[in-house]
């Protein structure tokens, strides 16, 4: 049985230091869909319509993966909510939802879907309560680096929900689940492939990242400069060259802010190359730590262009073997991206 509610609403939107709250204000109105029709003429083309009355029609297209299920709203209607719900059985054991730290089944949870630091103190506690008292980040069980609006079932279902914005699976008995598009169940292996053939298959890792130890060096700022000085004696391109010959691999680390009093930061501001500021019409400024900084905004081809030439010539160019992508967490939540 399918429960279709559209909504008016409205919620705010906190952050700090990379770690978001969202309230959610209470609907402006919720509308039901209980009468329906459903239309099976272009069943031929693997295509049914569901019609419901006065609010929207469900496409259901039968794909090589699945079953893709597209919300048509009908004229007139100007909601920002929608919820489709469908059944799961409550004891079906659920995993996915992106990069989830606290929890392996996902079965009577609900997990919101925002990019977000994980705070400190994840869940009801003194360490929490005393975060958010002294700077707002204390943490949940769900808030997470990497959210992904997909699942995969123990019984070979997967759903997969393609939007941008904010939303939440709701895996509690009383709801059952929320579904975008889901296939019949076959199993879990099955269902885990069919999911990564249509986002896409991560390349194979290279050998050398499961052999041997990878180090992140420490020891103080005496440590630091020393093992400094004789990179920069060597040269870091030749420090990384002499590394490659002891079989060490070389790994970095870069991420989208660039501090204002950086060169990089007066070409890129020239390019048109950062988030920004709706109301100036100027580069969001925020701050990572101590100092102010811009970020690049990756949805402007041409900022991504730029500064994936920038990542080529001073990562693998030097001889770098990889790198950690940090901060996409910080994106500032009233910053204006390139197309709106």
């Amino acid at each position: 049985m399918i429960d279709l509610r559209t909504a008016s609403d409205s919620f705010t939107i906190t952050m700090s230091h990379g770690m978001y709250h969202i309230k959610e204000e209470r609907s402006a109105w919720w509308k039901d869909a209980s009468l329906f029709e459903i239309d099976a003429s272009l069943k031929k083309a693997s295509i049914i319509s569901i019609h419901f009355d006065s609010l929207a029609t469900l496409e259901i297209h039968e794909e090589a993966f699945g079953i893709r299920i597209i919300p048509i709203l009908d004229a007139g209607e100007e909601p920002n909510r929608f919820r489709i719900r469908l059944p799961l059985p409550p004891d079906e054991p659920v995993f996915g939802c992106g990069e989830q730290f606290s929890h392996l089944d996902l079965q009577g949870k609900r997990i919101p879907l925002w990019v977000s630091e994980p705070g400190i103190g994840r869940g009801p506690n003194y360490v929490k309560v005393l975060a958010n008292l002294h700077s707002g980040r204390g943490g949940s069980e769900e808030h997470t680096y990497f959210p992904q609006p997909s699942f995969v079932t123990a019984t070979g279902r997967w759903v997969l929900l393609t939007t941008t914005a904010f939303c939440r699976f709701d895996f509690t008995p009383k709801n059952g689940c929320s579904l975008l598009s889901h296939a019949n169940p076959s199993s879990l292996s099955t269902a885990a492939g069919a999911l990564s053939a249509t986002l896409g298959r991560q390349k194979p890792l290279p050998d050398w990242a499961s052999s041997g130890m990878i180090l992140g060096l420490q020891g103080g700022r005496a440590v630091v400069e020393e093992k400094l000085r004789h990179a920069l004696d060597a040269g870091i391109p030749g420090f990384i060259k002499e590394l490659h010959e002891r079989g060490i691999k070389f790994l970095g680390c870069n991420n989208p802010f660039l501090s204002t009093d950086a060169p990089l930061y007066a070409e890129g501001e020239r390019k048109g190359c950062f988030i920004q500021n709706g109301q100036s019409l100027t580069p969001y400024i925020t701050s990572t730590t101590t100092f102010p900084v811009a970020l690049v905004d990756l949805c402007n081809p041409q900022a991504c262009s730029w500064y994936k030439g920038i990542i080529k010539n001073h990562m693998p160019g030097i001889g770098m073997d990889g790198w950690m992508a940090d901060f996409g967490e910080y994106l500032p939540p009233d910053g204006e991206l390139f197309g709106g």
